[in-house]
């Protein structure tokens, strides 16, 4: 039972983990960070299109545990009017890794032999995320805007942990049996959050933003011990409510956008160690159209549409 909560709280620190690396994620100890922003554009105007790329590199690790990989992400904005859109997130989060030591059957047990864990386990984790944000467009001036934005979100991920064991009954050691523990978890919940626009001139603005994100779930864990005489093995879990904040900014030059964070996170309940993350991004910004509230600041129209 101490071996199914421990890879348990292993799995949702993973989860909560990837949701902080997501554009759509958050941090739970809301550390400034340079990173793209949540939402398409920091601006809209009637009748626009918006659309955004995302490629990261993703690196996390903790003593004993480290996993690496990539994000691929995509978001679509429609501007209804110069005071309301509509925007849709997609993306995917593929990560890699190894974990020391690895794990014994958690669906295994014999009087006469034991289970030995091998020296690693291999680690491959693969989700999908989506959201769907109304967005509110309070100020909106050449040089200033605020948008408001909040809507439900989700995640889908599969986690599995493939670990090489040998069996020991105080005499002979048997060697050769592999274990996979897979775990596939939903998640959702709601996000809302403020978006700042400050046009500098030559093309390059300043985006600040704050979000705050809450997620719930659930989670189904199987064992397969891969040895005769045993069956795979499940267990159904849920994944308790977690809320989470999310302070950074994204810095644009034309339409493109590079964000580098370093984040070191101290230990939680879930994790008995600290756990450090980099991610490095770059996005690519596309849309109907230029408008005049792409102009330099001054060079634009004074009106403030409110």
């Amino acid at each position: 039972m101490k071996r199914i909560h421990y890879i348990l709280s292993l799995v949702i620190s993973l989860t909560v983990y990837v949701l902080i690396l997501s554009r759509d994620g958050v941090s739970q100890q809301s550390n400034f960070q340079i990173a793209p922003s949540p939402i398409a554009y920091p601006y809209f105007e009637e009748g626009r299109f918006d659309g955004t790329v995302d490629a990261t590199f993703i690196s996390m690790s903790m003593t004993n545990f480290s996993m690496a990989g990539g994000d691929l992400g995509g978001r679509g904005r429609a501007a209804l009017s110069d005071f309301f859109a509509i925007d849709g997130t997609l993306g995917m989060t593929f990560l890699g890794g190894n974990m020391k030591p690895g794990l014994v059957p958690i669906s295994y047990y014999d009087p006469f032999w034991i289970a030995i864990p091998g020296d690693e386990a291999t680690l491959s984790f693969f989700s999908m995320r989506g959201s769907i944000n109304l967005e509110i467009q309070p100020i909106h001036t050449p040089e200033f805007d605020i948008i408001l934005f909040g809507g439900p979100q989700f995640m889908f991920s599969n986690y599995t942990i493939t670990s090489d064991y040998s069996l020991f009954n105080g005499v002979t050691y048997a060697t050769g049996y592999e274990d996979k523990l897979t775990i596939i978890s939903t998640m959702s919940g709601l996000q809302m959050g403020i978006q700042v626009d400050i046009n500098l001139g030559s093309e390059i603005r300043l985006s600040p933003f704050f979000m705050m994100t809450t997620s719930s779930g659930s989670a189904t864990m199987t064992d397969d011990p891969q040895l005769e005489g045993y069956d795979p093995v499940s267990y159904d879990v849920d994944i308790p409510s977690t809320t989470s904040t999310s302070l950074g900014m994204d810095i644009i030059f034309e339409d493109i956008s590079i964000g580098t964070v370093l984040q070191q996170m101290k230990k939680t309940d879930e994790t008995s160690e600290d756990t450090r993350i980099i991610m490095i991004s770059i996005s690519y910004h596309f849309s109907s159209g230029k408008n005049s509230t792409e102009d330099q600041p001054g060079t634009g129209t004074d009106e403030v549409k409110m």
